[in-house]
């Protein structure tokens, strides 16, 4: 298992100050908001997209891979309503576009590459 210094998991409650500069640090890989990729990686709608985050935030807890570090909720504003998104890394954005329900011919040429590479790489 991979020991990162960014995991939030692992900091004390009491040390806040720590807490809150690994928060930063984190959000510096958080490049992605969820909202704006949705229509582009094959989603329809947000109720299909928030439906997605609980996979992807269980392949990660099953994979001992810091959820911190790769998605975050986010609360924002417009024209007076207060509506939540996700901001993700490029690993949760990848992982949310390649179980899309409604692929794409580019995220499905995309999962075929990703596979033949593994697949290509892998010692017989």
């Amino acid at each position: 298992m991979e020991i990162s210094i960014t995991s939030l998991e692992r900091v004390p409650t009491e040390s806040a100050v720590l807490l809150r500069f690994l928060e930063a640090l984190n959000d510096h890989e958080l490049r992605y908001y969820a909202q704006d990729w949705m229509k582009s990686i094959g989603y329809e709608n947000v109720d299909e997209l928030n439906s997605a985050i609980s996979p992807l935030i269980d392949a990660m807890n099953s994979v001992h891979m810091s959820t911190s570090e790769n998605i975050k909720p986010v609360y924002i504003c417009n024209k007076g309503n207060v509506y939540r998104d996700w901001k993700l890394s490029r690993l949760g954005l990848t992982y949310l576009a390649l179980n899309s329900p409604h692929k794409t011919k580019k995220i499905s040429q995309l999962q075929l590459k990703i596979l033949s590479k593994y697949f290509n790489s892998e010692v017989h």
